[in-house]
């Protein structure tokens, strides 16, 4: 298991027996699931997160439709038959147990403790006696825990607001810990307060599409809406699954016309399938941008690919990467993952209790938001290598951001190309197998496709966001922190390095001072 699990393995033990995995793959018919397995997936699944994707962008545009856009829509026909997914129960918010209840403000409800207490001891047998109007117009709700309403073992009288503006009382019960008591508003029609809570729990029902805020590209401001398309996904789907490879791979960059390459035109024909489905299912759009390690949670730092900046620090760490074709004035649109991961968590939350009719798109990006520049990027990573070098760097890390493409070719054939045939040369005569220019040649594919998106200015409008963020209460802000304002780049650049370091090459920190050393005596011979 991923060392991403550590903390969760240390604070909760026995969290592995909460799960069941299932053998699925979203590339095969019927997303690979079993009969048994399906069946139970549409019976027992309340979200889904559709996170599955290659994310390559040098893939042939077969298999990026193939996994990215028919993946989805595989997992769009599984949605449909969950049928917690297609009914309207009434919404709750599960939180902790609040001291007030506001109807305006859509508060949790308060319970006494001596309710949560009792309720650890019992089954899911909470009960809705009634529910009257007094003279004064507030709302009453009797509510009893018990196996049935005569068992009388403890009653609670709440009182809210009008039935107009709280129109369902929804509670949850959580045999590990206690009773939560939650409230929200809804258009249910107010008989659903006599129903048993077994029946009218509200549970969680949202599908999230995680896409990419770079499925776009075409456009110079990208809203939170769901676009219109010069191609239909079920004609570029058919298109693929009859025609020759041989053809279509001639076809592809005409078809792919407007968008830098296949993983963002197939994530592109992607938002559009979601979107015809958004009227039998509640759904959401997210939207990341650049998506970097973990700044706090489980752990800082944390990443396990070497894809965009990753791979580029390793390059620049080892002596590798001299130059690359960058604006270094222009803005990088970086998003640690775990702000990510909140964000899609809040925005299951939000559709489950709102059931929009069409998709709620999300810009998961920073926008105008603590802005910061690729140059600045550079220049502190370039410092922290120094202080925190990665182990048998080639070469001491140096070199430069190119606005100029000429300038940056002459770069890579002195800088990259020549000192690797050379450190191949030598190797063949000591009879060891050359692979410097097989890694030059890697190393540039990558930065060319990369070289796209470092060299043109993008605008995500992220109102969705913080509106997001501000229906939240404060104690869930917290938990589910979203707020990048917070986030200082030197600080969160070492984060990244050290996390890098440790969690993606494997190098223990424990091998600092030695690598301090060899990096010392790379400085030393650069200056004699």
């Amino acid at each position: 298991m991923s060392q991403l699990f550590d903390r969760l393995k240390s604070e909760k033990p026995g969290f592995v027996s909460r799960l069941t995995p299932l053998r699925a793959d979203v590339s095969l018919e019927n997303a690979g699931l079993s009969p048994e397995d399906r069946r139970r997936l549409q019976e027992e699944v309340n979200v889904v997160f559709h996170c599955a994707a290659n994310v390559r962008f040098d893939q042939k545009l077969k298999d990026a439709v193939n996994l990215n856009t028919l993946g989805t829509r595989r997992v769009l026909q599984l949605c449909e038959g969950m049928t917690n997914l297609l009914e309207k129960p009434a919404p709750v918010h599960p939180t902790e147990i609040r001291t007030s209840i506001s109807p305006y403000s859509a508060v949790e409800l308060n319970t006494t403790s001596a309710l949560a207490n009792y309720a650890t001891k019992l089954a899911n047998a909470l009960v809705v006696l009634s529910c009257s109007t007094a003279e004064d117009g507030e709302i009453e709700v009797r509510i009893s825990v018990g196996s049935t309403a005569e068992d009388g073992e403890i009653e609670v009288r709440i009182s809210v607001g009008s039935l107009s503006q709280v129109s369902n009382l929804c509670l949850l019960v959580n045999n590990d810990r206690e009773l939560s008591a939650n409230h929200a508003l809804a258009r249910s029609p107010a008989r659903q307060f006599g129903h048993p809570v077994a029946h009218a729990l509200a549970r969680l029902s949202a599908l999230v599409h995680v896409s990419t805020a770079y499925c776009h590209c075409d456009r110079e401001v990208v809203q939170e809406i769901v676009y219109p398309g010069k191609h239909d996904p079920h004609k570029i789907l058919d298109t693929v699954a009859w025609m020759p490879d041989h053809i279509l791979e001639e076809i592809t960059p005409k078809i792919v016309s407007g968008q830098p390459n296949t993983y963002a035109f197939s994530k592109n024909l992607s938002e559009k399938l979601v979107a015809e489905y958004a009227s039998k299912i509640p759904m959401g759009i997210a939207r990341p941008s650049i998506v970097t390690g973990t700044w706090k949670e489980p752990m800082p730092g944390w990443v396990d690919n070497l894809n965009g900046p990753t791979g580029i620090m390793i390059g620049a760490g080892k002596g590798v990467i001299r130059s690359m074709h960058c604006k270094p004035n222009y803005n990088g649109d970086f998003m640690p993952v775990d702000i990510t991961v909140n964000t899609i968590i809040a925005m299951a939350w939000k559709i489950a209790n709102t059931r929009p009719k069409t998709p709620m798109v999300v810009n998961v990006t920073l926008s105008g938001d603590n802005p910061v520049t690729f140059g600045h990027v550079l220049e502190v990573g370039r410092k922290l290598l120094y202080d925190y070098p990665l182990e048998y760097p080639l070469w001491y890390p140096g070199g430069s951001m190119k606005s100029n493409k000429l300038l940056h070719d002459v770069c890579v054939l002195f800088f990259h190309f020549l000192p690797a045939y050379f450190i191949d040369f030598l190797l063949m005569v000591l009879g060891k197998k050359p692979f410097m220019v097989k890694v030059q040649r890697r190393i540039q594919g990558g930065l060319q496709m990369l070289q796209y998106y470092t060299t043109k200015k993008f605008v995500f409008l992220n109102e969705n966001l913080h509106a997001l963020k501000r229906s939240m209460t404060l104690e869930d802000q917290s938990i589910f922190y979203m707020n990048v304002n917070e986030l200082d780049w030197v600080s969160y650049t070492k984060t990244m390095l050290l996390g890098t370091r440790e969690y993606c090459l494997k190098e223990d920190p424990s091998t600092l001072p030695y690598a301090r050393i060899h990096m010392r005596r790379l400085v030393n011979e650069k200056v004699v």
